[in-house]
């Protein structure tokens, strides 16, 4: 007998389903674990806090948490610096924080997640950096002060001297960055102890004293100081300075006596030779609390403030550039180029004087944040600011890659004038 069509189809269903039924029964379908890394932020100078999400625990999860490397753009288990796991996971976000971190070196960081310790899962990795950071340090060793001396020499941090609101002080402390610990020196042996200048040559820190023309080094070996050259220019405060190819160079700055008036004149200290020799004018109109520093060949000035007879103060942005072995307008009396000024971008803010070099940019001090100087783009940023009081008359030094603040006075209101003598490190940012 002839089945016909309709019964065909009918039991062709039938065999198909049976087959499809029975391999389902045979397979084993697993839930894959899937998680993502969400977020990187930097809680501090070493370290940050990362945040995860399971998305999917899949059939679950044994062990969770983030892998992390500075050398591998995809840490595994086996290949990462570090492992960060944390407690037995619940479905959603996870949180670890991740420390002994490197600042300005750049990481990649992923979740991972495992079922059985054999087969991993991971999200894709992102990258942070711990760049353009605050923290506070230890404070400085002495008391509160304004107006210290600062510099850096053997990979150690010098700060001291000053004065706070009442009498000068002489004592003088070692930074140790590694420690963040102050000791002790040998205090300032002169009358006065607020300075001009300050600035560490290969052996020696060279010293101006505000007011007097006396000069002094720092020996760092024998902890000693010693009385060098006076100072041939007329006595002043609060010039400017700059180091260069192992030498000094200091200007500009306020004679009080007689009467209140700006000076011009730049000068150049061989401490090799112990002589001072005259060099090329500063170009701009005179002032006091300039900032300087010097990159690559060049001494930077600008910035700072005067004041009339009245004492309305003028703030000034301007900003140039000296070369020292431009010839085009002289020799001096040793015969060597008096140098030359060029103009450059003005700077975003007025400030007083407090600057440094790090990574060949320039970095002034500005109340509570950094003016950041890039020579080659001849263009300013700023930093962020930080979390203190803001402050005039501090006093910071740079030391392997990082910018050191600390001391400073500041109006607490009603011209009621506090000193400080907190201590702060930035973290400054990776240029490109």
């Amino acid at each position: 007998m002839k089945m016909d069509t309709g019964c065909h189809k009918a039991i062709l269903f039938l065999l198909v389903l049976g087959l499809v039924l029975s391999s389902c029964e045979k397979l084993d379908i697993v839930r894959e674990i899937a998680l993502a890394t969400k977020r990187v932020e930097i809680v501090s100078s070493t370290a940050v806090k990362v945040t995860g999400e399971i998305i999917d625990e899949g059939e679950g999860i044994e062990d969770y948490g983030f892998v992390f490397s500075s050398t591998n753009s995809t840490p595994t288990i086996t290949g990462a610096d570090q492992i960060a796991s944390t407690d037995r996971p619940e479905q959603g976000e996870f949180v670890q924080i991740i420390g002994d971190l490197e600042p300005r070196v750049k990481y990649y960081v992923r979740a991972y997640a495992t079922p059985d310790q054999t087969n991993y899962r991971y999200s894709d990795p992102i990258t942070f950096t711990i760049q353009d950071v605050w923290t506070m340090k230890s404070s400085f060793g002495g008391e509160a002060r304004a107006n210290a001396v600062a510099f850096t020499m053997n990979g150690k941090g010098y700060m001291g001297m000053g004065n706070n609101t009442t009498e000068q002080l002489f004592d003088f402390w070692e930074y140790d960055q590694e420690t963040d610990a102050w000791t002790q020196k040998a205090d300032f042996p002169s009358g006065t102890s607020v300075t001009n200048y300050s600035i560490a040559t290969s052996a020696w820190a060279i010293l101006g004293l505000e007011g007097t023309q006396e000069t002094w080094a720092y020996d760092f070996d024998g902890n000693t100081w010693v009385q060098k050259a006076d100072f041939p220019g007329v006595a002043r405060y609060m010039g400017f300075c700059f180091p260069l190819q192992g030498k000094v160079y200091f200007g500009g700055g306020v004679v009080l006596d007689p009467d209140r008036s700006y000076t011009v004149d730049l000068w150049e200290y061989d401490p090799q030779d112990d002589v001072w020799t005259r060099k090329a004018d500063f170009p701009a109109i005179g002032r006091e609390h300039a900032a300087s520093f010097s990159i690559g060949g060049y001494g930077f000035v600008g910035m700072g403030f005067s004041l009339d007879e009245v004492e309305n103060t003028t703030f000034y942005v301007d900003f140039w550039r000296f070369d020292p072995l431009d010839d085009s307008g002289g020799t001096d009396i040793r015969g060597n180029p008096i140098g030359a000024w060029t103009e450059r971008a003005e700077a975003p803010a007025a400030t007083r004087f407090i600057g440094y070099t790090i990574d060949n940019m320039g970095f002034v001090f500005s109340q509570n944040k950094f003016l950041i100087y890039n020579p080659g783009l001849n263009s300013w940023s700023l930093s962020p600011v930080f979390s203190a009081v803001g402050r005039f008359n501090a006093a910071g030094f740079a030391l392997n890659g990082r910018a050191y603040i600390g001391t400073g006075i500041y109006d607490s209101g009603g011209g009621n004038m506090v000193v400080v003598n907190d201590f702060w490190e930035y973290i400054p940012p990776v240029f490109e």
